[in-house]
């Protein structure tokens, strides 16, 4: 019965982080404390992944080992490429 209960509550984390976007982050629950790992490249996300897996009814507490991978420095980033033109990610809009 309890792991049925736990494979629910694994599901509906899921179910919740997935539909965010969220498909790096691994999920397990026992005795109602979910552990989320795998790698993001925001730490807003790993705050946001904790907060959502809070949020499931019937989990008591979240081990967060999600770590945080930044972008490579050779990769092409919109934020960082756009920054500081008027118009783009910084919401300052051209008049």
């Amino acid at each position: 019965m309890q792991e049925s209960i736990e494979a629910e509550l694994r599901n509906t984390v899921i179910r919740r982080l997935y539909g965010d976007g969220h498909s790096d982050i691994g999920v397990s629950v026992r005795e109602g404390v979910a552990t989320l790992t795998g790698f993001v490249h925001y730490y807003a996300i790993k705050i946001l992944a904790e907060e959502v897996t809070k949020s499931v009814s019937g989990i008591r507490s979240v081990a967060n080992e999600i770590r945080l991978e930044p972008w490579p420095a050779w990769s092409t980033i919109p934020q960082a490429a756009d920054a500081d033109r008027p118009g783009t990610l910084t919401g300052i809009e051209a008049t």
